[in-house]
């Protein structure tokens, strides 16, 4: 599977939606949507592993796969725990929660305690997501081994985008009435990656033309207008908006090999952004919400704050990335033999 650089670019896209949303806080609605973008590219790119794999052994060595993931997501979410435990602890107004939701981040059962209501300190809460996506690395690849062997497998496309879209439209109702209950409903971004993955991979799909991704920029747009104007469905709605537009946009810079999109996200600036944006992804909210602590503030920062947040969040994490990324790619190797 080659590599598209213009995919890192657009999670640079993605990760800079999100902090700009936690930065500048209510004033800013596009922080959902560059989650939904990162589920959709998960969904889609997990299951092209899975389906090279498919291809090459007639299998899917689950142990081999869930210890890759293991090893490619912990190392860097400890690290991150590690690097604001002692600040975390000297100024988060109640240190027990703190406390707690380093453990909630470090067994990925963010969204579980949230939904019960458990959100006091805030710094960890952005893990949510990853929770999420760990319950779809666990269930996904068993889900596709034994799929894969049954009548439905040739409708998987369909049937997959249908289960999504369901999701995402329930997720419009649940939303306006309590927003904890959509964390998982938001999933059907995942399974939308899957859909498309498995379209291309078909041939049945090869590429999602130029026009498709311009649409697929007016769904996002679309779902940044919801959510400012909307504020008691600022997730449900653009979610729904936001996963569709991921898809068609995905569909085309993941398979083109030129134009102007993909040269633009496959720029050095984006690819660098999108190649430390999961770890860029970690540590800017404790960041964020430490300084709040720290200094009295709400968001939005000081725009003085607010830059320096930026560029400390950016060091962070391109220091925790370069640390570790060989450690990383050795232990993986190791798990590939």
């Amino acid at each position: 599977m080659a590599y598209v650089p213009a995919l890192d670019g657009l999670r640079a896209v993605a990760v800079t939606l999100v902090l700009m949303a936690h930065i500048i806080g209510d004033d800013w609605h596009g922080g959902m949507l560059g989650v939904d973008i990162f589920f959709v590219l998960s969904g889609f790119l997990i299951t092209r592993i899975l389906l090279r794999s498919l291809e090459a052994t007639d299998t899917i060595r689950l142990g081999r796969f869930y210890l890759r993931r293991l090893v490619r997501l912990y190392p860097a979410l400890l690290a991150s725990l590690a690097i604001f435990a002692v600040p975390g602890l000297m100024f988060a107004p109640l240190a027990r929660y703190f406390v707690l939701e380093n453990v909630f981040a470090l067994s990925y059962t963010t969204p579980f305690f949230m939904e019960a209501g458990w959100n006091v300190s805030k710094a960890w809460s952005h893990t949510w997501s990853l929770g999420v996506e760990e319950l779809f690395y666990l269930a996904w690849p068993a889900a596709l081994l034994i799929w894969r062997n049954t009548l439905l497998w040739s409708k998987a496309p369909a049937v997959l985008a249908a289960i999504a879209g369901a999701m995402l439209t329930v997720n419009v109702v649940v939303d306006s009435l309590d927003y904890r209950a959509s964390w998982f409903l938001r999933a059907g971004g995942l399974l939308l990656g899957c859909a498309l993955a498995i379209a291309q991979n078909r041939g049945s799909l090869l590429r999602v033309p130029v026009q498709g991704a311009i649409c697929g920029t007016a769904l996002l747009i679309a779902g940044f207008g919801w959510a400012s104007s909307s504020p008691t469905n600022e997730v449900g709605g653009p979610a729904l908006l936001g996963a569709f537009g991921a898809v068609l946009f995905i569909g085309h810079v993941g398979s083109a090999e030129s134009g102007p999109l993909v040269g633009l996200l496959g720029c050095a600036p984006l690819v660098f952004l999108g190649t430390i944006s999961y770890e860029l992804y970690l540590v800017h909210y404790p960041l964020v919400i430490i300084v709040e602590w720290a200094f009295g503030w709400d968001a939005p920062l000081p725009w003085l704050a607010g830059v320096s947040v930026v560029l400390v969040s950016v060091l962070l994490a391109a220091l925790v990335h370069r640390v570790l990324a060989r450690s990383v790619e050795n232990w993986k190797a190791r798990f590939a033999s």
